[in-house]
């Protein structure tokens, strides 16, 4: 009994799902916080200024996706998960496409509830500065809680 308690509980979790709805400039060789302005849906009002501050201590799975526009160009480009202000896990690598380029990330973090927040950043050294594509397909971040404290 106690395991269906606890799967009922889990199964109200902060979840959200955001995506850009407003350009994000990222200049050459440095890491920028990529804004995510509109809102699909967030459970618990965790989600704030392209920020995730979960209010319920546990594990998450976290997925985000970016597209560079910009065309033919050289470079690397990537985007990466900062928990806390810090580089947490950075996603698959790309050399630059033919046309856009596609970068994402996914992970299961621990969050403690209270201060621990998520931010998407995305980098790019191409020489110029790139614009991040807009859209609820093609550039988003969303989280889920799958597992209490």
């Amino acid at each position: 009994m106690t395991a269906a308690v606890t799967l009922a509980a889990l199964g109200n979790g902060p979840t959200f799902s955001a995506y850009a709805g407003a350009t994000t400039s990222v200049t050459t060789a440095a890491s920028t916080k990529v804004l995510f302005n509109t809102e699909e849906f967030d459970t618990a009002n965790c989600f704030a200024s392209s920020t995730f501050t979960p209010n319920v201590a546990g594990y998450y799975q976290i997925n985000a996706a970016i597209i560079f526009n910009g065309g033919t160009t050289t470079g690397v480009y990537f985007i990466t998960l900062f928990k806390n202000g810090s580089e947490f896990k950075r996603g698959n690598q790309n050399a630059a496409a033919t046309n856009d380029t596609l970068a994402t990330v996914g992970s299961i973090i621990y969050f403690n509830g209270t201060t621990d927040y998520l931010d998407v950043y995305a980098f790019q050294n191409s020489g110029s500065t790139k614009t991040v594509g807009l859209g609820s397909v093609i550039t988003y971040v969303n989280g889920a809680m799958v597992r209490g404290a």
